[in-house]
């Protein structure tokens, strides 16, 4: 690790915290490598690294130097009732004929699961077979769908593997593999396991500031050019306003979403001592005990009182 870069990103995660807004209730510097739109800028920049990646992560016996990769876009609305919101697909060819359809995403994978087949099933019907292609050269193809899965609470396993199998047939060319990043980071800083390159690379995703980032990179590579490659692209990414936008709205929804969460559970838990208080009182218990067992105050629960004994 060069001591004057690592001190070099200490600054920059110092100075962005002072001057920019959108950082400044958070403990981050950087938007995160795991949304939509950063994560697929990225690796469709720098398609070595992409290839370096999906062969680590796909657990592919091949080896970079000696694959050849090609990378398709789709770009089209989430739903066709609001057309502003899109969404990005990216279809990569290793080899011709290993294709992996690559999902970021921050929900559990329960909740995308249906989802996430319906699309890579539109993208594939039409960008499996290349143009000019025999339809028999589909059994030589391997096709992967991988989920890098960002959702904080799902660190109770790290790899799980989907596969079309019934009691005699085995699809053995298609496989959904979701990647649990809160998983792996656990392990990194837990210090409980040491970690392949490909765990690394997810918990190098996950980084919230560019010192953390530079951190995980220098245990990924020796050769500090590939690190600056690296930590350049990621600061070019985050001076694109589209992106910062479009994460900045997802903070917004977040709390939103968080803040409706809140007010229903604090709802629930008024709604339970209501009742809890009503049979309380109809035990003829003394508004005393059940100050003390509810936490309400005595005026509280004497106007409880008043209206139980009106209705």
């Amino acid at each position: 690790m060069n001591i004057k870069n690592l001190k070099y990103f200490e600054k920059l995660d110092n100075e962005i915290k002072k001057k920019h807004k959108i950082f400044k209730n958070t403990d981050r510097t950087i938007v995160p490598l795991t949304e939509d739109r950063p994560f697929k800028s990225f690796f469709s920049k720098n398609p070595d690294f992409l290839k370096e990646f999906l062969i680590l992560e796909l657990n592919l016996d091949i080896k970079p130097d000696k694959t050849t990769i090609d990378i398709t876009s789709e770009e089209y609305p989430v739903d066709k009732i609001d057309d502003r919101i899109f969404r990005i697909d990216i279809l990569v060819y290793l080899n011709n004929n290993i294709i992996t359809n690559i999902e970021a995403n921050s929900k559990n994978y329960n909740e995308v699961l249906f989802r996430n087949l319906i699309y890579i099933a539109k993208l594939v019907g039409i960008k499996l077979l290349k143009k000019g292609e025999d339809i028999k050269k589909l059994k030589s193809k391997q096709l992967f769908q991988l989920n890098i899965n960002s959702n904080e609470y799902n660190d109770k396993y790290g790899e799980d593997i989907l596969e079309l199998k019934g009691k005699h047939i085995k699809a053995k060319n298609f496989k959904v593999i979701i990647k649990n990043i809160a998983y792996y980071r656990k392990l990194y800083y837990n210090k409980t396991k040491e970690l392949t390159k490909g765990q690394l690379w997810l918990v190098a995703l996950s980084a919230k500031t560019y010192t953390e980032l530079y951190k995980i990179l220098c245990e990924i590579y020796d050769d500090e050019n590939h690190i600056d490659q690296i930590m350049k692209e990621v600061f070019s990414l985050n001076q694109d306003k589209k992106i910062l936008t479009d994460w900045e709205n997802e903070m917004l929804n977040e709390l939103v979403e968080y803040t409706a969460k809140e007010n229903a559970r604090k709802e629930g838990i008024k709604e339970t001592k209501l009742k809890t208080v009503e049979n309380m009182l109809k035990e003829n218990i003394s508004v005393d005990i059940i100050s003390k067992v509810t936490d309400l105050s005595k005026e509280e629960i004497l106007k409880i009182k008043k209206s139980i004994s009106e209705n």
